[in-house]
């Protein structure tokens, strides 16, 4: 889902998938790019690529719904608000790359399943633990709202200020 920042990246995300695939036994995982970058899967070395582009938010929900896991490639310099979108989803996560400490604290507080690899075989590992993943219990709708993630950044900035 989104920006796909760093062409290494994707290429070790592929064939993290590749490798996945031929491991698994079942039906191979297939890669639905939610983004305008579609290019860059050229090197999609075997993994079934499905490249809508931009969709309606009401079909991005759809397929992050039924999706085995939700990736999405850690910038590193900014805090990814998709996280919270991916997490409403109730699928695993997948932050190749990494993730900053707050938003790894976030999804534990949600009972979600975050994996952070930052290698294409800890990838690997993060889409195994996706197969048998079963959600929590379900955290207010609440919570996904504007509102209330604009009182959480208040609180913490008051905190910080003192």
């Amino acid at each position: 889902v989104g920006s796909l920042y760093y062409r290494e990246t994707v290429d070790a995300i592929l064939g993290a998938i590749a490798e996945f695939n031929a491991a698994s036994g079942q039906p191979p995982v297939s890669l639905i790019h939610l983004g305008s970058q579609g290019d860059w899967l050229e090197n999609s070395r075997g993994v079934d690529i499905h490249l809508p582009g931009y969709v309606s938010p009401d079909e991005m929900a759809r397929l992050c719904h039924h999706a085995l896991a939700n990736i999405y490639v850690f910038l590193g310099r900014t805090f990814h608000h998709k996280l919270f979108e991916l997490l409403a989803c109730r699928r695993p996560v997948i932050a190749y790359g990494g993730e900053l400490p707050e938003s790894i604290a976030a999804a534990e507080r949600l009972h979600a399943l975050l994996a952070v690899p930052t290698t294409p075989a800890a990838l690997v590992t993060a889409l195994t633990a996706a197969e048998s993943f079963i959600p929590g219990p379900r955290m207010p709708e609440r919570f996904f709202t504007w509102p209330e993630q604009a009182a959480m950044v208040e609180a913490a900035m008051r905190r910080l200020i003192g």
